[in-house]
């Protein structure tokens, strides 16, 4: 870190993943000692539980999949007990 470019910038351009901490030891240790994995999961529970915005109308999921046969679903979501299972 010779440059002062790199120490002006570094606090405000770092990349943080989201699964990641930075919680003091203790802190952490308290809450459980959770792993970047834990994290994940919590991450997808999130995403998998909201409404999906996504979503096509019924009749332009029909025309595309009249278009196209054997597309999978499409209705990813949450399956309850699953967080349980790879514990």
């Amino acid at each position: 870190m010779d440059s002062t470019h790199t120490i002006k910038h570094m606090r405000d351009s770092a990349f943080m993943p989201s699964v990641a901490t930075r919680e003091m030891s203790e802190s952490w240790k308290k809450s459980g000692s959770p792993d970047a994995a834990c994290h994940a999961r919590n991450e997808d529970e999130k995403i998998l539980t909201k409404e999906n915005s996504a979503v096509f109308s019924k009749d332009l999921d029909e025309k595309i999949r009249g278009r196209f046969k054997g597309l999978v679903t499409g209705t990813a979501g949450w399956k309850e007990g699953f967080k349980d299972s790879i514990e």
